[in-house]
């Protein structure tokens, strides 16, 4: 009844097999769906993580960044900006070739792939991403190999909005009638309730997302139902959380950043 399935349930390989296919061909095919993507200013959130940034500079001297899912970054232009990127080594990761060249250009190495497999252990200082957390197929498999990524005090930061929201139907379930959207959405809250004290993490996962069933419209193709509990349960024991300075403008702003935001920072200790 439910087009949703937890990505580590073996149960479910043949599903996320099938939905990683049927994506692939759509991020290889529609550069509209770059564009779009890569209209969006994401200095906010950069700004959000610069102290963590200049606390690693502080003790490290220079610094190793990975940024995932990182199609036509800003990023690099942004550490410019700030006088910072002759003391980053910057490293891109896309899972599309589509943006090669692009990355190319703008980073010391790229990585083309999953970054699940393809990132190594303790390399970096930072890891992070904006707005790519909600659209893996095995979130877990990436929050592991991220954190894994990471030299001891470094740190993972993701932003990502938050689909366990009591009231916010995920764009990726939009398709579905309404009682079924409504349904779908309780079913997603109360499991993010349950996983607080079953300390079992759920990483849901939309099977059928609405992008398959109507035009493209904005995160129709997020298919990571995101929860925070999830990633907090999943790095429990081997990390704390770092604080994040990141502020709206005006109060529909504010209200997205407070109740609608993922925006996590953890350290590895």
């Amino acid at each position: 009844m439910f087009p949703t399935v937890r990505s580590s349930d073996p149960r479910a390989a043949p599903h996320l097999e099938s939905l990683a296919a049927r994506l692939k061909s759509f991020y290889a095919t529609n550069t509209d769906y770059y564009h779009y993507a890569d209209s969006t200013d994401k200095s906010r959130f950069y700004q959000a993580f610069l102290p963590i940034l200049e606390s690693l500079l502080e003790k490290r001297g220079c610094v190793s960044i990975l940024e995932f899912g990182a199609g036509r970054t800003q990023f690099p232009d942004w550490l410019k900006s700030k006088g910072l990127r002759q003391r980053v080594s910057y490293m891109a990761q896309d899972i599309s070739d589509l943006n090669r060249e692009w990355l190319e250009e703008v980073s010391d190495e790229v990585l083309v792939g999953d970054v699940a497999v393809c990132i190594e252990p303790g390399k970096h200082d930072l890891v992070f991403s904006t707005f790519v957390y909600e659209h893996l197929i095995h979130p877990e498999a990436v929050v592991r190999a991220c954190f894994a990524g990471l030299r001891s005090g470094g740190v993972l930061v993701l932003f990502s909005p938050n689909y366990t929201l009591p009231g916010y139907i995920p764009p990726a379930l939009r398709h579905l009638p309404k009682l079924r959207q409504l349904i779908a959405h309780l079913r997603l809250v109360v499991s993010a309730q349950l996983s607080r004290l079953t300390r079992r993490p759920n990483y849901w996962i939309v099977t059928e997302p609405a992008l398959f069933f109507k035009d493209y419209f904005r995160d129709a193709d997020a298919v990571h139902m995101v929860s925070p509990t999830d990633i907090a349960l999943t790095l429990r024991d081997q990390s704390e959380r770092v604080p994040l300075e990141l502020s709206g403008v005006g109060l529909r702003d504010w209200i997205f950043t407070r109740f609608m935001l993922l925006a996590a920072a953890y350290r590895k200790t």
